[in-house]
């Protein structure tokens, strides 16, 4: 069996916990989570005043000399999964496209892009990459959206199910129910205060909006059944 290698990273606040967390509950016991907490240099020899002047969110704090020679230990043969989370969706898109190179080996992706979620399924669809499936979970008043793809052919007839999932409306998904709901009541109080100035920005904004709102009101449509 192949050693399947994942690593998540992003900036604070990106979602990586809850990602790797949402995966271990997921997989259970076939996942092992290796934590760059884990490899803190020692401090042995030093003073207690010494040890706390230590930058411990600083790169220089970790052994990741060690943390590489632990992982290529463990790794045995091609990457059969590629898991890309805590980044937007361009510069997924363009970490898979330098990537294409893996292709053949690869039969599954599990995808978490940050925004640009309507360019990032366009982008799939263009690489010959198939969401199967997607799941949508609310964290700490964050929306997190999780793809699970792998290589083929897709297409959507609405552009509304590239900006918020075909597979989650199909199923009426009750987080992006409330999250539709929430673009819904936010946009048209915006609408609303935009509609009240008189400048020629703030009404060619309006007139975005209303767009953005009539897609939105489609989707949430087609998830209740009622388009």
């Amino acid at each position: 069996m192949n050693t399947i290698l994942i690593g998540i990273a992003g900036g604070t606040g990106s979602g990586k916990t809850t990602l790797t967390r949402h995966l271990k509950e997921h997989f259970g016991k076939d996942v092992t989570v290796i934590g760059h907490d884990s490899y803190y240099k020692r401090q042995v020899g030093r003073t207690y005043e010494e040890r706390a002047k230590v930058n411990y969110d600083h790169p220089n704090a970790f052994d990741t000399d060690l943390l590489i020679r632990h992982l290529q230990e463990l790794k045995a043969g091609e990457a059969d999964t590629v898991i890309i989370a805590g980044m937007g969706g361009e510069l997924m898109l363009r970490i898979l496209r330098d990537g294409a190179h893996m292709y053949d080996s690869v039969k599954h992706y599990v995808l978490s892009p940050q925004s640009e979620l309507s360019v990032f399924r366009h982008g799939l669809e263009k690489l010959g990459i198939s969401i199967l499936e997607e799941q949508m979970l609310m964290d700490e008043g964050k929306y997190y959206v999780i793809l699970h793809a792998a290589p083929g052919s897709m297409h959507y007839e609405q552009e509304y199910e590239y900006r918020y999932g075909s597979d989650l409306i199909r199923k009426q998904d009750p987080v992006l129910r409330e999250f539709l709901e929430r673009e819904l009541a936010q946009g048209e109080e915006l609408l609303a205060h935009l509609s009240r100035m008189q400048t020629e920005g703030a009404q060619k904004r309006a007139e975005s909006l209303r767009q953005e709102l009539n897609e939105t009101k489609e989707a949430y449509h087609a998830l209740q059944g009622t388009d």
